[in-house]
């Protein structure tokens, strides 16, 4: 299993590599970074545990597919995603997994995925035990924890967040197969420097959430009661 992360200004807190405790070997994630300041001060803390790969991006879409481009060419086929400022996972059962059981459920999600064809799977999105049940669903997909099993696709760089939602949308429209696991989500260290923060305080959330509905009207409208958001009205 290949782990991609991509990573902004986060040197020295790259929570998601201590989640993942040993669980992982290095060759098996990878770490990518889109200043050549960031490269050389997670390579000085870090290239003990993952691959660090370096190639300029202003978003955090041109990021996901420069891994994706990296991995493509190595011939890889199937990749998981995750932030990389994750303390932990929960189950529904209010368990926080150990590195090594995180590894058994994702390979758990990816043999589920391979044999319903699904192209791209996620998780629920909020670490709340009481929100979270044993099914698995068509939604929208947060690019916090994603599993995709074509690195042939790419984000659309014109979204400079919200990159996640549309690459959920835009599958569903093709009629391709996107699941979400309800039983387990991962949860962030909130208010954290680096990352998406600045874009997500900024009026570009706005604009992506109604490029979103504009683009995927079927799929999806604007959140009557959470301003910058998009709920999901597919089936």
């Amino acid at each position: 299993m290949i782990i991609c992360i991509p990573s902004y200004k986060r040197a020295g807190n790259v929570k998601t590599l201590a989640m993942l405790g040993d669980a992982f070997v290095k060759d098996e994630v990878i770490l990518a970074t889109q200043t050549k300041e960031d490269y050389d001060a997670y390579t000085a803390l870090y290239s003990d545990n993952a691959t660090i790969i370096y190639k300029e991006a202003h978003s955090a879409g041109e990021s996901r597919n420069n891994l994706l481009d990296y991995c493509e060419a190595k011939g890889i086929k199937e990749v998981l995603f995750l932030d990389d400022d994750i303390r932990h996972i929960r189950t529904m059962y209010d368990q926080k997994v150990s590195g090594k059981q995180f590894r058994e459920l994702m390979e758990m999600c990816f043999k589920v995925a391979r044999e319903n064809n699904i192209v791209l799977f996620g998780s629920y999105a909020t670490d709340n035990k009481l929100s979270m049940k044993k099914t698995i669903t068509r939604n929208i997909i947060d690019g916090m924890l994603c599993g995709l099993l074509d690195t042939s696709l790419r984000y659309d760089i014109l979204f400079t967040t919200k990159e996640d939602y549309e690459l959920s949308l835009r599958l569903m429209s093709q009629g391709k197969k996107v699941a979400r696991f309800n039983s387990f989500a991962p949860a962030s260290v909130p208010r954290t420097k680096g990352g998406c923060e600045e874009i997500r305080k900024g009026k570009e959330v706005f604009d992506m959430a109604q490029m979103l509905v504009d683009a995927y009207p079927e799929l999806v409208k604007l959140h009557p009661n959470r301003k910058g958001e998009i709920k999901f009205i597919g089936k």
